[in-house]
């Protein structure tokens, strides 16, 4: 028995030693003081803004087309008998190139037949023109002759008033007279009619003449030349065709009538329209043009000409169209055909006094951050004028010098504290 209450009261004091312990433990711990927290500053890119007067380019995408197709027809009716060598689908024709040949035997027969009705005329008019002086010959000598029968008869009754000529005398003078006066009316009246036959003739030579001019025109025409330089396309023709003036033997794109048509939207007609000192498109301005193919640019230049008078309600925007110069396309080593699709840089609007950011710099809301002198997020508000390339003109409550924040990110928001790397 008493071995069991010894083994209780070691058990006691075992226990009565560890919750000592533990309680020297626990007063002699360790105190740890909080710290304060510590303000996170965000690393950001800014840039400096500095006012400006500008006018940026509008970037757009157009095709290539020709303004003035040509289509090409015969003006006569025939049998083809030969077709040019670059009369063909697709192929680039010179101005002067032979596009076809037609039949020339009824029309070198039509040319014979009308100049020797032209010649025939003009014998006749030759003949009746000398006729005519014969005629007026034969009048002059009349006018004599009548003269001296009129002084004759005028003799005779002089000498009837005295009792020295008889009456028959005076009758025979009488009729002497008035049959010369008739022979000499007769010859006028035919002097009239060889006049009028003449003015007959000549208007009949001149209707022969122009028949004969447009006999050689109808020749000339049996050889049907390109009026341009340019491309073919829908090619019809081919040796012994027989082929009218309502036959399209082919339709020509002349390289010197070569447009753009491309588009500008709404919102960049706005900004031209309705912001900067000109407010109105650039016609007859020089428009810049890239041509890519197979990994290589071509640039010219083009004319702004006209605007089409209807917008596309579907795109929100309207059409444009400009001229390609040619002298800038003839230095391409490839030809520029119909059908091509390019870059079109046209001329924005007058930006007076604006600044230009990075795109990343403007919120959706037309906001940016501006970082102030200690160092910290202000939020302003500008008016968002035009952008492109991933640049943006703005106008708003800024000055040269405030430093714009171009990294966005959803931690960042007004009087958070940022470093910038950029001054």
């Amino acid at each position: 028995m008493l071995r069991a209450v010894l083994k209780g009261l070691v058990a006691i004091i075992i226990l009565a030693a560890g919750i000592g312990v533990f309680k020297l433990f626990v007063a002699t711990k360790a105190v740890t003081e909080p710290k304060p927290a510590s303000e996170r500053s965000w690393n950001v890119a800014s840039v400096r803004l500095q006012a400006t007067d500008t006018r940026p380019s509008i970037l757009s995408f157009g095709i290539v087309q020709s303004s003035n197709m040509i289509d090409i027809r015969p003006s006569l009716s025939g049998r083809i008998d030969e077709v040019g060598k670059t009369f063909v689908e697709g192929g680039m024709i010179q101005q002067g190139d032979l596009i076809a040949k037609l039949d020339r035997f009824d029309m070198e027969k039509n040319v014979e037949d009308l100049a020797a009705k032209a010649k025939e005329t003009d014998a006749q008019i030759a003949e009746t023109r000398a006729e005519l002086k014969g005629e007026r010959n034969q009048i002059a000598a009349l006018e004599e002759e009548t003269e001296l029968v009129r002084r004759d008869y005028e003799r005779t009754l002089a000498l009837s008033k005295r009792g020295t000529s008889s009456t028959a005398n005076i009758e025979r003078a009488e009729i002497e007279l008035k049959r010369m006066r008739r022979s000499l009316l007769q010859k006028q009246q035919i002097v009239e009619r060889l006049d009028a036959s003449i003015d007959r003739l000549l208007a009949i030579s001149e209707q022969r003449k122009v028949a004969l001019d447009r006999a050689y025109r109808d020749l000339e025409d049996t050889n049907l030349t390109s009026p341009s330089t340019g491309f073919l396309t829908d090619v019809r023709a081919g040796k012994g065709l027989e082929v009218d003036p309502n036959d399209r033997l082919a339709t020509l794109h002349p390289i010197n009538k070569m447009e753009i048509r491309f588009e500008l939207s709404e919102a960049d007609l706005g900004v031209i329209l309705g912001y900067g000192s000109r407010r109105e498109l650039p016609i007859g301005e020089i428009i810049q043009v890239l041509w890519r193919v197979g990994g290589q640019e071509f640039k010219f230049t083009a004319i702004l000409d006209r605007v089409e008078g209807s917008f596309d309600a579907a795109s929100a925007s309207v059409g444009l169209y400009a001229n390609i110069d040619p002298a800038s396309i003839e230095r391409l080593p490839a030809p520029l055909r119909p059908g091509a699709f390019v870059e079109v840089l046209m001329p924005g609007p007058d930006l007076k006094n604006v600044f230009e950011l990075p795109q990343a710099a403007l919120g959706m809301d037309e906001t940016i951050f501006v970082i102030n002198d200690d160092n910290r997020v202000e939020e302003r508000n500008v008016s968002y004028l035009f952008g492109q390339a991933g640049r943006v003109f703005v106008i708003g409550d800024l000055k040269n010098g405030d430093r714009v924040i171009t990294s966005r990110f959803p931690e960042l928001g007004p009087g958070a504290l940022v470093r910038s790397p950029n001054p």
